[in-house]
């Protein structure tokens, strides 16, 4: 058996994007729960809860962390980030 193992270590500085937003701002990856479900382009529900923060692009970390924790409140549990 092969692992192949890939290993993405972004660094931090100012004013720029950092380990936080990394996979979603460069890599552009899509967070699914267990159910292969796209859960970070609800905007719809975010609309009722922010009003007009939740039409930013790209999404801030803020809401998508919303959003995931609405999906672990649902059991739809464990969370993954593919691109």
């Amino acid at each position: 058996m092969v692992q192949m193992e890939i290993r993405l270590v972004p660094t931090r500085f100012k004013d720029g994007y950092g380990p936080v937003g990394a996979w979603f701002l460069h890599i552009k990856s899509k967070a699914t729960n267990a159910y292969n479900e796209s859960y970070d382009t609800d905007r719809d529900k975010l609309r009722k809860k922010y009003g007009k923060y939740a039409d930013a692009k790209p999404m801030p970390t803020c809401l998508r962390n919303d959003l995931m924790i609405d999906e672990i409140r649902g059991g739809k549990i464990p969370h993954n980030h593919a691109h």
